[in-house]
């Protein structure tokens, strides 16, 4: 749980990087899972950084609404589905709310991922992956 601690706590005190904004853009009233699907470096990840920026200068959310995981990161190695849990648990801890919007950044890094979304989640969810 202290890697997603680590994690959330980097993504709730860090600036999100300046974006160039694409002609595409995400839905962000969808009560499905959105997911961006394609081949490495095509822009995915920025595609969802320009969602959070929308989500944030609308006032949907606040940061602290908001968890970004991207599981390319180091720290979260070897991290599976019965971990995605723990990063619900850990957003909570540091902000005192449950997230409105997950992104999961490159998702296919998480071993068995597919069965934690049957649950019911009270968020709206954005997935990247790639192909």
């Amino acid at each position: 749980m202290e890697k997603f601690k680590s994690v959330i706590a980097e993504w709730l005190t860090s600036q999100l990087p300046k974006v160039v904004e694409r002609d595409i853009s995400l839905p962000l009233d969808r009560d499905y899972i959105i997911t961006v699907t394609g081949g490495r470096r095509s822009g995915k990840t920025f595609l969802l950084y320009q969602t959070i920026q929308e989500i944030l200068k609308r006032g949907i959310a606040s940061k602290d609404e908001i968890l970004y995981i991207d599981f390319e990161d180091y720290r979260l190695k070897g991290v599976s589905v019965d971990d995605l849990d723990k990063s619900l648990v850990s957003f909570t801890e540091l902000t005192g709310k449950q997230p409105k919007y997950l992104f999961l950044d490159e998702i296919q890094n998480v071993k068995g991922y597919g069965s934690w979304f049957r649950k019911k989640i009270n968020a709206r969810v954005y997935l990247s992956g790639s192909s």
